[in-house]
């Protein structure tokens, strides 16, 4: 062979056989077969052209019908000589259409080869083993019948069977996610193609399946005639779902293609009351003492919350002051030991090995045919445009196969003003895909802020507790993907994020259920509000969580951006809907239930509030979450050393316990301070004789000063060195953390399960603080 293919294509341009260089440049660039590029851009005689250059020698003359060998073709099988476009001759010869493609192997390798045109192959092939009557309209290809019909371009169809062959898939599927076509269009087409009527959208769903059997297989039973065969929906109408349809119902099926939407919409409606029913109702049932439903104490904590309140009352009335400097000694001695575990966690996460760190090799080195289909739940709850527009565009960065992400928007039935949105943002049209560089393949380039074609909306249907982990196990039920992740409305995740959890569960071991990538804003300089807020995510995610994952401790989860096994994360019951911070209690109960967590060196940017009122709303439902989980998790102490260990349980006081400690107690700790900086009491000394004055000036000196030094280390983290001078002022935020925790624990008292909504999109009001 004289040339490379580009060299021959290129050379073909330059002498002017070839004409219409673009398009045949582009047709090479998409992988299109080089002889097919010469055969239908070129001269009459591109056979020749080939045989130049290949040194295989032309046939000579147009095939005629009968000239197959029809045993040696049997025995290589029509579907593979189909495929490479070879054909045994009865003259002993073996013709092929590409002379730079695989070369006959087996039984015709010792054939002699000659070049004939791919048209006349096909037509000889064809002829001798023509499609059965059932699969004629199959062998019209799916991509030629979407063109015929004007629903795609050629370039639309090169460019999705370049990504088939680059990451697996069905053509409709990579169609559908890129944007190119909407799934009206596909499934019409899919109809005509496989001979199976289409479903309508009139039609009405009959409860003959159970609800499991039927998610499983995106399969709907339809009403139909009483005595004839039962009309079934599929979304995928392979022959095993279709059999496993008909075995449960034991009579004869009519199959009918609906689109994804459709066969939801129509489970829905048979079964949406039920399933809300069931998932909220499913971990108090089955595990009660995992559910924070109620605030129930055990008995344990009863007894121990009586006992201590009687002890003290008695002891107030007997020993006054003994007990004021008792308690000042045991506060000090927790603040002390919270404030030193801080700092050693802290620096265990400082170190190397403190997250999962995959390298652009490791990451580049991943088959993307192999990769798992990943789910992403999004639940929104009274969204404005402008928040969906962003959340959209940063979905539409994510750099993995877009055919494999099953995105559900979980929408709540009756929020009006987040289905508006949804309706103002996803106007119609749908889009070309568009080349981009070799190395990351095609992609659909929307309009800006336009749904992704793999995201689809979930309507939850209303009812109590109306939380974020409600939604979530909604969702669950209809998640097809191996992996799971949660994004959050105002989310802009790293673009690898996706493939770089992948990769981390696929060299760690089983136990580890979950990964956390690291949280972090996309507007800390919005006020000073927003830079405290980064200065605390920046300590928290950059340093004390990674010393966690360091040490094998129960991490308690962000709210966003954690990655789980599918069939982990059903078998643990994933959330507790009567949580306000179930991604905290759900990182706990994977410890308890023998699972890890493993943090990821990834970052998913959000929104930092930028308004008090907001911030504080949305602080006291998280600090309200973890007085849930704290005093969920404490019911049985005994059970819960048995099951994480006492190393891990000590772990979980610190960490979760530990929080709400120093919330709470902070300010009277302050107040006191003031009290004798300002009055000079004498009772004030009397607290805190000898050591315990001591004790409390190290926490007072040392511990304040490693608090604002971890958010400084936490910042220097993150290259956002300029935020450091607002570490000096923190102790203000502190304040300000103090005030949320005292509102968490009145709405752990009168309201527990409230849900306080955070507002998104307040960065938008500042003209050029927009999301990178």
């Amino acid at each position: 062979m004289r040339e490379s293919v580009r060299e021959l294509i290129e050379g073909l341009i330059e002498r002017g056989i070839i004409r219409d260089v673009e398009r045949a440049r582009r047709r090479l660039e998409l992988g299109y077969p080089s002889w097919l590029v010469i055969e239908e851009l070129g001269p009459a005689g591109a056979v020749e052209v080939l045989s130049e250059a290949s040194g295989i020698p032309p046939l000579g003359r147009p095939l005629e019908g009968g000239e197959l060998d029809l045993e040696a073709a049997r025995l290589a099988g029509p579907e593979l000589l189909k495929a490479r476009r070879w054909a045994p001759l009865a003259s002993g010869e073996v013709v092929l259409a590409d002379p730079f493609g695989p070369l006959p192997g087996g039984a015709l390798s010792s054939r002699p080869l000659r070049l004939a045109p791919g048209r006349e192959i096909d037509a000889l092939l064809t002829a001798a083993f023509p499609p059965a009557e059932d699969e004629a309209r199959k062998f019209r290809r799916l991509g030629r019948l979407l063109i015929d019909r004007g629903a795609i371009g050629e370039e639309d169809l090169l460019l999705a069977l370049r990504e088939q062959r680059r990451s697996g898939g069905r053509l409709g599927e990579i169609l559908l996610a890129e944007g190119a076509i909407d799934s009206r269009t596909l499934i019409d087409v899919l109809s005509e193609q496989l001979g199976l009527p289409s479903t309508s959208p009139a039609e009405r769903p009959a409860p003959l399946l159970p609800p499991e059997l039927a998610r499983r297989n995106r399969a709907v039973a339809l009403r139909g005639e009483a005595r004839g065969s039962i009309p079934v929906a599929f979304a995928d109408p392979s022959s095993e779902k279709v059999a496993a349809v008909r075995d449960y119902l034991r009579r004869p099926i009519e199959p009918k293609l609906a689109d994804t939407e459709t066969i939801e919409a129509l489970l829905s409606a048979l079964y949406a009351r039920s399933d809300v029913d069931e998932v909220v109702a499913s971990l108090l049932e089955r595990t009660p003492h995992f559910s924070a439903f109620g605030n129930r104490l055990s008995r344990f904590q009863l007894a121990g919350a009586v006992l201590i309140l009687a002890a003290l009352v008695g002891c107030i009335i007997l020993l006054p002051a003994t007990v004021a400097a008792t308690l000042a000694a045991i506060g000090t001695l927790l603040y002390v030991a919270y404030g030193a575990y801080r700092m050693y966690t802290a620096w265990q996460g400082w170190r190397s090995g403190s997250s999962l760190s995959p390298t652009e090799e490791d990451l580049a080195s991943l088959d993307e045919r192999t990769l798992p289909v990943y789910t992403l739940l999004l639940p929104v709850y009274k969204e404005k445009p402008s928040t969906l527009r962003s959340l959209f565009e940063a979905l539409s960065r994510l750099d993995y196969p877009k055919h494999k992400l099953d995105g559900l928007l979980l929408v709540e039935e009756d929020d009006e003003q987040t289905l508006s949105a949804v309706e103002e943002v996803d106007k119609p049209g749908w889009l070309r895909m568009l080349q981009v560089p070799e190395s990351s393949g095609p992609v659909a380039v929307p309009k800006k802020g336009a749904r992704p074609g793999w995201l689809r909306v979930l309507k939850v249907p209303p009812g109590e507790p109306r939380t974020k982990p409600k939604a979530m196990l909604y969702g669950l039920l209809y998640a097809r993907g191996e992996l799971i992740t949660i994004y959050d409305a105002e989310d802009q995740p790293d673009p690898k994020q996706l493939k770089a959890a992948a990769w981390g569960f696929e060299h760690c071991g089983e136990e580890v259920a979950c990964i956390q990538a690291k949280l972090n804003y996309y507007n800390p300089r919005q006020n000073i509000l927003t830079r405290w807020f980064s200065l605390e995510y920046a300590a928290w995610f950059e340093m004390f969580l990674p010393g966690l994952h360091r040490m094998e401790a129960p991490i308690p989860l962000g709210g966003t951006s954690n990655h789980f096994r599918a069939d982990v994360l059903k078998d643990t019951m994933s959330w507790d809907p009567y949580n306000v911070t179930e991604d905290a209690d759900l990182g706990i109960r994977l410890a308890r239930m023998g699972k890890t967590t493993r943090m990821l060196d990834s970052t998913t940017y959000e929104e930092a509030n930028s308004k008090l009122k907001n911030w504080l709303r949305q602080r006291s439902r998280w600090i309200k979450g973890y007085m849930q989980t704290f005093l969920v998790h404490t019911r049985h102490p005994v059970r819960l050393c048995r099951e994480v260990g006492a190393k891990n349980t000590l772990h979980l006081l610190a960490t979760v316990g530990g929080l709400i400690y120093t919330v709470l107690v902070s300010p009277v700790f302050w107040l006191l301070l003031a009290l004798w900086i300002l009055l000079r009491p004498g009772w004030i000394p009397a607290l805190f004789p000898g050591p315990v004055y001591y004790l409390a000036l190290a926490s007072l000196l040392i511990g304040n000063f490693f608090f604002i030094f971890l958010g400084l280390m936490g910042t220097v983290a993150k290259g956002e060195d300029d935020l450091s001078p607002y570490t000096l002022l923190i102790p203000i935020y502190w304040l300000l953390m103090s005030i949320a925790g005292y509102m968490a624990l009145y709405e752990l008292i009168v309201r527990p399960h409230y849900w306080q909504k955070t507002e998104h999109g307040l960065h938008f009001e500042n003209v050029g603080e927009q999301p990178s």
